[in-house]
């Protein structure tokens, strides 16, 4: 066994994905489903899809059936063709399969014959060729690679993409070059790096408005205000009535001045104290303090809205602003926008894939009015203008100061009953301010409550629509996912054969094995296998010398490789190799060899929870289908038992079907 190779790196791009290892479901996604009674072209194009989505022993089977349930004509063969090279080696089909491919008119009658004016009809006698030239190598290839490029794009690629380890000999050699150019060309094509991300989005829950806290006033204030009102109602009538026997008419005037002044300064002034207060709230929600000490659940719908929070406020901050400082600095706005969040959506039983764009906008949008200053405009926007300060002042004390004159008038009429009426009015006046002031504020509070959740739930339905489109447009299909992944695979594979100096040829059998990466978000549709953000991909080459392992990091949203890892063995070094299902739809791969090392993969992981018309283990069957599974176990398990003569003899590879494994098996070196 030699070690790693000494050109081992480890990178980690800035848009690496080190946060939450997210979820996804796309449910309302059908394109691998079809009713229980559908008609034969359904079926058809139900199978070509799986074809596309590289699923090639789900599309084997339901093309199978939609040619038996009557599909015909060129197209349909061309893709019958395809299904049943995809992913095998020629070596894993049965004679009567190889005599099929190269003459399908016992299945498609005259649909075979030549239509020099049918594209369908051209590519399938070039995939006919194609097959005769790995059964018949000595031949000269020139015609036939002439013929595939003037194939139509679609059709070129499908032909290099599904015939690639189907291809044995020389002409294997010449089509692959084909095929790297075109996974070279291919694999970052229409906007990958900024698309892929986006199917690992769950489809986005509408923004909710905040429900305001309800107008909190008690009835002791009430009633305490009533009172006082009354008190000073009783007062102010007892010194009008003094100052009217006193027939001091100024006085009266002077004693109603007072109490309009007193009002509309009383006005201004209960507007400054709400602003004044409203400021101090908001700048208590932007300030920082220390971080709170009780911890929600871990795991539960909290805990996961404070790691979301803290991911995009963390992906999201000021230009030449270290990530630490950020945080600490935006600790405060964090912790209201995240109890928010907590409140408005903690019984909803909304999972936080499908709010995790509120939160993303909430934090750019927060960065955003940071940088242009917009954060802070609410201190103008709830500073009391100086005039207004000034004339709450002036009006007071004038009102004061002239109830005070009236006062001292009437006390020269009646001083006795003066001093009763004044006492009265004082404590009205003070037991009414407070009641007044409570009960205003509060209404003040609650409408201003209403007026910034209204606002923010318009910033929010205009982010969600602006997200909603941009998913709808952008979203890259399930079939977009497998056409990258491919490329993906056949560019490590070119790159093992680079290192290790091989053509194609000389290798006599590969298989790919792929697992999600830690950590790594992932998706599917209904149906559909499990595609990931990040993939730790193994190549297994087998030489006439033995086993060549290469091992690589995938991010897919990049499309680049890290982590390279090699390792070479012996086939006789191989004790076993075995496969095995958990309770949850989990399967795991295992490769043991003679000195107890061992190489294990979680290739599907929990199936997680099945949609209606789905099952665990339909999931996994998708899964396990577009990891290639199928194929690779298949070649280990025939190494593990017999060696590399297992491998040279055709007709015994082909009698070793998977379809006939079990769900767990272990094979002992021979």
């Amino acid at each position: 066994m030699t070690a790693p190779h000494p050109g081992t790196t480890n990178i980690a791009g800035d848009s690496a994905w080190v946060g939450l290892q997210t979820e996804t479901v796309h449910g309302s996604v059908y394109i691998y489903m079809t009713g229980d009674d559908g008609t034969a072209p359904e079926k058809f194009d139900l199978g070509v899809r799986y074809l596309d989505g590289g699923m090639s022993g789900l599309a084997r089977k339901t093309i199978d059936g939609a040619v038996k349930s009557g599909a015909s004509g060129s197209r349909v063969c061309f893709y019958w063709m395809l299904s049943q090279v995809s992913g095998r080696t020629w070596r894993e089909l049965s004679d009567e399969e190889r005599k099929l491919l190269r003459d399908p008119s016992p299945l498609f009658g005259a649909s075979t014959e030549p239509k020099p004016e049918d594209p369908w009809d051209r590519a399938v006698r070039i995939v006919r060729d194609l097959v005769e030239a790995v059964e018949q190598p000595s031949g000269s290839f020139s015609e036939v690679l002439a013929g595939l490029e003037n194939l139509d794009g679609p059709q070129r690629d499908n032909v290099l993409r599904h015939l690639e380890m189907y291809l044995d000999g020389p002409i294997e050699n010449e089509l692959w070059k084909l095929a790297v150019a075109r996974a070279e060309q291919d694999h970052k094509k229409d906007d990958r790096h900024g698309r892929v991300p986006l199917f690992f989005e769950a489809d986005p829950a509408a923004p909710r408005e905040r429900p305001t806290r309800p107008i909190e006033i008690f009835t002791t204030s009430v009633l305490s205000g009533v009172a006082a009102l009354a008190a000073l109602a009783l007062g102010t009538k007892d010194v009008f009535d003094t100052l009217a026997r006193a027939g001091s008419a100024a006085a009266l005037v002077t004693c109603c001045l007072a109490l309009t002044a007193s009002c509309i300064g009383g006005r201004y002034a209960l507007d400054w104290r709400f602003r004044t207060l409203r400021r101090r709230q908001k700048d208590a929600e932007y300030r920082n303090s220390p971080i709170r000490r009780h911890r929600p659940p871990l795991d539960g719908f909290a805990d996961k809205v404070d790691k979301t929070f803290d991911h995009f406020f963390a992906t999201n901050r000021l230009p030449d602003t270290g990530r630490g400082e950020w945080m600490k600095q935006t600790a405060a706005i964090r912790r209201a926008m995240r109890d928010e969040i907590v409140e408005v959506y903690r019984d909803s039983r909304i999972p936080i894939e499908k709010i995790s764009w509120l939160i993303k906008h909430r934090a750019r949008r927060t960065r955003d009015r940071w940088q242009d200053g917009s954060l802070w405009d609410y201190r103008r926007e709830l500073a009391t203008p100086l005039p207004q300060r000034a004339a709450a002042i002036l009006l007071i004390a004038g009102g004061g100061t002239a109830w005070s004159s009236a006062i001292l008038k009437a006390a020269q009429s009646d001083r006795l009953a003066t001093i009763g009426a004044a006492l009265l009015t004082a404590g009205g006046i003070s037991l009414t301010a407070r009641a007044v002031s409570q009960i205003y504020l509060e209404f003040r509070r609650s409408r201003a409550d209403r007026v910034d959740a209204r606002r923010t739930k318009r910033e929010d339905d205009r982010a969600y629509r602006t997200w909603r489109d941009e998913l709808e447009e952008r979203r890259p299909e399930d079939t977009e996912m497998a056409a990258w992944l491919e490329c993906d695979r056949a560019l490590l594979l070119d790159s093992a054969l680079k290192v290790h100096r091989l053509l194609p040829s000389d290798v006599l059998s590969y298989g790919f094995i792929h697992e999600r990466a830690d950590p790594a978000g992932r998706a599917r549709v209904l149906r559909g296998p499990w595609r990931y953000s990040r993939y730790t991909i193994m190549v297994f080459l087998l030489t006439d010398r033995g086993v060549r392992q290469l091992t690589a990091e995938l991010n897919f949203a990049q499309g680049s490789f890290h982590d390279w890892q090699e390792v070479e063995y012996r086939f006789d070094v191989i004790a076993s190799v075995r496969m095995s299902r958990k309770d949850g739809g989990e399967r795991s791969f295992k490769l043991r060899l003679v000195d107890q090392d061992e190489i294990s993969f979680e290739v599907t992981g929990s199936a997680g929870h099945p949609l209606p018309n789905e099952t665990a283990d339909s999931i996994s069957a998708a899964a396990l289908d577009a990891a290639g599974l199928h194929h690779t176990l298949h070649l280990l398990q025939g190494v593990a038992a017999e060696g590399r003569e297992w491998l040279l003899d055709g007709t015994r590879l082909a009698s070793h079907r998977l379809d006939s494994l079990t769900e767990e098996t272990s094979v002992p070196a021979g």
